[in-house]
């Protein structure tokens, strides 16, 4: 269980609806989504990308991104999982990906889940 908590109604910095539901990992199912379509290629731990599991080993593993300051709880701006997607720097290898950059709204629904979460 993770310890961050996150907000799962409506928010009002972006207008953006996060739903209720919350897989087992304590990610939002919009989250999960996102990262299952754009990094788990490559950021989980039978990835055969060497560089990308030893910069961030498992992308559904939220304590260890938080741990590893690739998230910082309420500070997308300095969150690099957020900003590398944000920059379209990630993800990388856009053969791997269903969609390539990550879309927009994507982005945003990104950035809103890290501005809620509170640590």
């Amino acid at each position: 269980m993770t310890k961050c908590s996150f907000l799962t109604a409506a928010i009002g910095v972006f207008g953006i609806v996060l739903p209720l539901a919350v897989s087992a990992e304590g990610l939002p199912s919009n989250i999960r989504t996102i990262f299952d379509v754009n990094c788990q290629k490559c950021h989980n731990p039978a990835s055969t990308n060497k560089k990308a599991v030893k910069e961030l080993p498992d992308i559904f593993d939220l304590d260890d991104m938080v741990r590893r300051k690739q998230i910082i709880p309420g500070q997308p701006e300095k969150s690099k999982v957020y900003t590398q997607v944000e920059t379209d720097v990630m993800p990388d290898g856009a053969e791997y990906m269903v969609e390539f950059p990550v879309p927009d709204e994507d982005k945003a629904i990104l950035k809103a889940w890290i501005v809620a979460m509170t640590r």
